[in-house]
């Protein structure tokens, strides 16, 4: 199976949201690129207790308004991020799979075969 190349600029644009959103005071605890093969296209899970306190529609609110408050709304379709909840199985058991030391870690999901994930940063 082919897979599209995750970018540099991607992984920086991904880097540089998450800066923002720990700037704006958005807790993150795990953000991870996931190739989707299906559209043939990276896409940023972003898993924040947001979600839960305010649910998926406002969560994605406030998260959009502080990137495009940065000037990041140029930056990354907003078609490309997903919020997710850190109690979400799929992050939880990606969480169980991290490599120690906080690399970079590309793997396939057991639970979605068809998905690679990078990771790009934890919060413990």
């Amino acid at each position: 199976m082919a897979t599209t190349a995750l970018v540099d600029r991607d992984l920086d644009i991904g880097r540089k949201i998450l800066g923002v959103l720990d700037l704006a005071g958005i807790t993150v605890n795990v953000a991870f690129w996931a190739h989707v093969p299906q559209i043939s296209e990276w896409q940023l899970f972003i898993a924040t207790p947001l979600v839960d306190a305010k649910g998926p529609r406002l969560a994605y609110e406030q998260v959009l308004r502080v990137l495009k408050d940065a000037g990041m709304e140029s930056q990354l379709p907003w078609r490309r991020i997903f919020l997710r909840s850190p109690k979400d199985p799929v992050l939880r058991s990606l969480e169980n799979r991290r490599s120690e030391g906080g690399s970079i870690e590309i793997m396939e999901s057991e639970n979605l075969p068809s998905v690679l994930f990078l990771t790009l940063r934890y919060n413990v």
